[in-house]
C-alpha cells in the first residue's frame, strides 16, 4: 500500500507553488513552455493561473497586484512564466514579487542578433501568422530574408 502519511501530505501541501502563465495573447505558448519547465519536477504541485491578453498597463499592474498578493502569503513567491512581447509591459510585470521565466525576448533578440532580421512588432506578427493560414485558402508564401509576403496560386 502506498499511502500518503499525514506528514508527506502537509509537506507536499507545503511545497505547493503557485504558477502564473502571463501572456498578451491566448497565453498557449507560454502554457507549453511552462508545462515543459513543471514537468521537470513531478513530486511538486502547481497551481497554474493563466493570464493572457496581458497587453495594457493596467492589466499588467492588476497582474502584479494578484502576484504580489500571493508572494504576501504563507505560500510565498509564485514562479511566473511570460511571453510579452512589449517590453514596456515585460518591464512593468517583471517589478512583481515572483521568480521569472522570460521567454520569447531572451530567444527573439538572439535570433534576431545572428540573423540579422531586426523583431517585428505584434501586429506584424499577427499578419504573419493569418499569411500562414491563408494558405488554406489558395495563397502562398513568398519569403525574401526577413520578411514574407503573399501572393495569389
Amino acid at each position: 500500500m502506498n499511502e500518503s502519511s499525514p506528514s508527506t501530505a502537509t509537506t507536499q501541501e507545503a511545497m505547493q507553488r503557485t504558477v502564473f502563465i502571463i501572456s498578451d495573447g491566448t497565453g498557449i505558448t507560454a502554457e507549453t513552455f511552462s508545462h515543459s519547465v513543471l514537468s521537470q519536477f513531478e513530486n511538486v504541485p502547481f497551481k497554474q493561473v493563466r493570464v493572457p491578453f496581458v497587453d495594457t498597463l493596467e492589466k499588467a499592474d492588476a497582474v502584479i497586484e494578484r502576484i504580489n498578493h500571493i508572494a504576501s502569503t504563507k505560500e510565498g513567491q509564485p514562479i511566473a512564466f511570460t511571453t510579452l512581447v512589449d517590453p514596456v509591459l515585460s518591464a512593468r510585470v517583471k517589478t512583481a514579487n515572483a521568480l521569472f521565466w522570460i521567454y520569447l525576448p531572451a530567444l527573439s533578440s538572439r535570433l534576431s542578433n545572428t540573423s540579422g532580421c531586426p523583431l517585428a512588432t505584434r501586429s506584424e506578427n499577427l499578419t504573419r501568422v493569418a499569411a500562414r493560414r491563408s494558405i488554406g485558402i489558395g495563397l502562398t508564401p513568398s519569403t525574401t530574408a526577413c520578411h514574407t509576403t503573399m501572393v495569389s496560386l
